[in-house]
Parts: structure tokens; sequence; C-alpha cells
């Protein structure tokens, strides 16, 4: 399940998940810009934070949480397979073998 995202903005910096009582916000893509009105002439420009908000049940959320862990523990597998055979390489180098001499 893929979240449906929309912007948004605030004067406070939002949190990047909050859990509600039956609703779960994700958000992402957090910047933080300043905002002037042409009425305020010589006033400070007030900060604000424009994001990507997805609102979802407690349960969208757990799955889609759940889907991103999987995609993470999978990218994590691939990276110390990578390693793993980098280290291989660098020991046979060190070495001075190829992996035709083994």
């Amino acid at each position: 399940m893929e979240p449906v995202y929309i912007t948004a903005e605030s004067t406070v910096r939002p949190k990047e998940i909050e859990v509600g009582v039956t609703t779960v916000y994700l958000r992402r893509n957090i910047v933080e810009t300043q905002h002037t009105d042409p009425m305020d002439e010589g006033r400070e420009p007030t900060p604000v934070f424009i994001y990507e908000e997805a609102q979802l049940t407690k349960d969208e959320a757990l799955l889609v949480l759940a889907e991103g862990q999987e995609t993470h523990t999978k990218e994590l597998e691939d990276a110390d397979g990578i390693n793993i055979d980098h280290e291989y390489r660098l020991t046979l180098l060190e070495l001075g073998l190829s992996e035709t001499d083994i």
C-alpha cells in the first residue's frame, strides 16, 4: 500500500510520525521557510514549515511501516553481501592471490 501525500504547512515543526486517537500522520520532506505578510511591514518574518503529509488509519499505518521495514531489511542484506564480497577480494589482493588461484 502506498500512502497518498498532500502538501501541508504549519508554523510549528511537525513530527515525522504522529499517532492520534484514530489517525496516524506520516510526514516527509519537511522544509522550513520564512513567510512575510505584506500587511505586517517592519515585523520579523514568520517561520513556516512546508511538508508532505499522509493521514492513515492505525491499521493502514502498521501495514505501510511493515512494508518499509521489509524494504530496509532487504537493502541491508544486499549491502552486507556487497561488503562481504569486497572484504573477500581485498583479502585476496593482500595475499597476492586472484580468484583463479583458488
